[in-house]
């Protein structure tokens, strides 16, 4: 996964990019206001968001609805992962807004239920799609794109078992990103709609 280069950011993308950093960093529940923002028409700039609006899902594993309901219930979870560390707490923030961008292009009605098959590996193009609208912070982009790639893998925690040469790999896959920053996402995905377990 490469970075992105020669970014020019729109100042239009610039000011929502400071709007969204005040919501996310700055509300107890994140969902309330960015829900306002989409119905004032504040995601103009960013199709890739609007468009988790509508996206079906396995109601056994997302009872709450679709991709952006979910979506907004991740983001209001990475609220209570945060830490003491403002600056990973930040990227946890942007990667629970983004985490499942890859699922309206990978989203199929197959054998009786919907599945997003690759949605993980989808999610990183249109992540940074979406973030170089938004900002030229390289950095941050790159760590929020790794935690997208890599977001299913803390469900996968216990109940398979894992290698040391997975857990190497994991590992140089996440670079500099702390691995409770991964798992904190992770539980915040778990959480972040209505079966039973994340009750």
């Amino acid at each position: 996964m490469e970075p992105s280069k020669n970014i020019s950011i729109s100042p239009i993308g610039h000011e929502l990019f400071q709007e969204l950093e005040h919501v996310l960093l700055g509300s107890d529940k994140p969902s309330q206001k960015l829900e306002l923002l989409k119905t004032r028409g504040a995601f103009a700039e960013i199709p890739q968001l609007l468009a988790l609006q509508g996206v079906p899902q396995n109601p056994l594993w997302h009872p709450e609805g679709d991709v952006w309901v979910h979506t907004m219930m991740v983001v209001d979870e990475a609220v209570l992962q945060k830490s003491s560390d403002p600056f990973w707490d930040r990227v946890l923030l942007w990667a629970a807004l983004c985490h499942d961008l890859g699922k309206p292009s990978c989203t199929l009605f197959e054998k009786g239920r919907f599945r997003s098959k690759g949605h993980e590996v989808a999610g990183v193009l249109v992540a940074r799609q979406m973030l170089s609208v938004l900002t030229s912070d390289v950095a941050m982009i790159e760590h929020v794109c790794r935690l997208v790639f890599d977001h299913l893998t803390p469900h996968f925690f216990g109940e398979e078992p894992t290698s040391k040469r997975s857990t190497r790999t994991l590992l140089q896959r996440l670079g500099n990103i702390p691995i409770d920053v991964l798992v904190r996402l992770g539980r915040a995905d778990t959480f972040g709609r209505t079966t039973e377990k994340a009750k």
